[in-house]
Formats: structure tokens, sequence, C-alpha cells
């Protein structure tokens, strides 16, 4: 007579012999055999999974839009339009770190006399039809420096299988530029 013991491993029940069997594995037959399979492990349900799938938001342009040298400028003042100097503005695709969603933010300006300029790094999860939320954001300081950079996380916990991406918006003093850019691919994942 065996004993067997309930066991709980992520959320999924598992019934467990001395040889790690299950009734179910036991009671049928395995395919082409004539018996159970005595000592078989069951498979426990999936764990949550953390998929990239491809930006499909197309009210912002994806950081693949834009490579170095590349990026737009408004020219929301005369000076901007005779400025002769280009930002290139990126946000990197969102990865999971324990229970935190990450990204990367930044922005590099070359040339000569640029504005002061600064980024602005926003975690944000996707409601649906081209609702987004944010759930956590990161405004720099106005900087002179060539490159400004900024790694952000939101603590994800309890939210669910949720859809999100990051977005990068890149400044320059006085409204002489500024451009936004989203994340090339989202993250899917549970929570």
């Amino acid at each position: 007579m065996r004993k067997f013991v309930r066991i709980t491993v992520f959320g999924a029940a598992l019934i467990a012999s001395g040889l790690v069997g299950t009734a179910a594995a036991q009671a049928a037959p395995a395919a082409g055999t004539s018996g159970g399979a005595p000592g078989a492990v069951a498979t426990p349900t999936a764990t949550p999974k953390s998929e990239l799938v491809p930006a499909f938001d197309r009210s912002l342009p994806t950081s693949a839009s834009f490579g170095p040298g590349a990026a737009k400028s408004t020219a929301a003042t005369p000076a901007a339009a005779l400025a002769s100097w280009v930002c290139t503005v990126y946000a990197s695709d969102p990865w999971k770190s324990g229970s935190e969603i990450e990204g990367d933010g930044w922005q590099s300006c070359s040339g000569t006399g640029y504005a002061p300029a600064r980024i602005k790094v926003t975690v944000q999860r996707y409601v649906g039809v081209g609702i987004w939320n944010n759930r956590y954001q990161y405004t720099g300081n106005w900087t002179s420096a060539d490159f400004d950079q900024a790694t952000i996380w939101y603590d994800c916990s309890g939210d669910g299988t949720r859809t999100y991406r990051i977005v990068t918006d890149g400044y320059a003093e006085s409204g002489a530029y500024h451009q936004a850019v989203q994340s090339l691919n989202y993250l899917r994942v549970s929570c």
C-alpha cells in the first residue's frame, strides 16, 4: 500500500508517491503499453511566461526608427531650424527581473551649440485600444552633457498578465527640440 502526499508547486497540485508517481499515471496505461507507468512524474502547469511581442501601437515611432545620427528634431523655434546639432533618443525593450519591469532610456546629442537637454523615461502598461497607463516615470535634470541615460523599474506584483513598454522623451530647453520613442518590442508577462 502506497501513501500519497499532496504537494503544491507554482499553484499546481501534484500527487506524489514515494516514487513521485501520480494516481492518474498509475491508473491509465501509457500509449502503446498495457499498464500504468510506475514512477512517472507529473508535469506541473507552466510557470508564468514572459515574452517579447513586436510593438503594435503606432502612436509613437520605435527606437529602431532612429539610428545614430538619424533622429528627428522638431523645429519649434526659428533658432532650432538653424541649429547645427541633432539628438538621438532611445528606449530599450522592457525586461523582467524578479517582480520588476525594467528598461533603459537615453538621449545622445551631437554637433555644436546644442541647448541643454533632458530625458523622461516611462514604464507604461497597456490598457487597450491605444490606451497606456504610466506606471513609473523618471524625468532627468537639464544638462549640457551630450549624453543622458536612465534605467527605471516598476514593481508589477499583483498586476496579473499584462503588456508593458518603455517610452523615452528627449527634450531641449526652450522647446527647441522634442522627440518621443517607444521600445521596439513590448513585454507580455505574468507578475
